[in-house]
């Protein structure tokens, strides 16, 4: 079976962008509450994703991020993680192994990981139906990139 191409498939592309950007701000408002540069940071890490950075401009990310802050806001996290489930049904599992590890660099980026962005990505590997032990895969790939870096 052929790989999907988020660059070719605008549906799929516009989709797996919606629920990145769901999965994101999960992470980015985890202590209850965001700042405008949190917005701007998850601006600039869209950027470098060719699939959201194709088929979606800076205000329409905004709609999306605030689309999602009102859905935590007025329902919680659980109700965000159902939606995160249902746009990622039917996704490829390598996409939404991708999505994953993006959100443990987003959780990481303050070389912090509180417990409460810790409850976050467990909700958000269960609502991307990744096993735990891809998610143990993932997270060691992770941090052997950044010692990588730091070396």
């Amino acid at each position: 079976m052929e790989k999907p191409n988020l660059l070719k498939d605008k549906k799929l592309a516009l989709k797996v962008a919606k629920g990145t950007i769901f999965c994101w701000t999960a992470i980015i408002a985890a202590d209850g509450s965001y700042k405008e540069e949190e917005f701007n940071g998850l601006s600039q890490l869209a950027e470098g994703k060719d699939y959201i950075q194709q088929n979606m401009d800076k205000n329409t990310i905004k709609k999306i991020f605030n689309e999602a802050i009102e859905i935590l806001k007025n329902y919680g996290l659980d109700e965000l993680c159902s939606r995160i489930k249902f746009i990622f049904r039917e996704i490829d599992m390598n996409i939404r192994s991708h999505i994953f590890y993006t959100c443990l660099h987003l959780a990481c980026i303050d070389r912090d990981l509180a417990n409460k962005e810790i409850q976050i990505l467990q909700k958000i590997y269960r609502a991307l139906h990744i096993d735990s032990d891809a998610v143990f895969r993932l997270t060691m790939l992770f941090i052997q990139s950044e010692f990588a870096k730091n070396e």
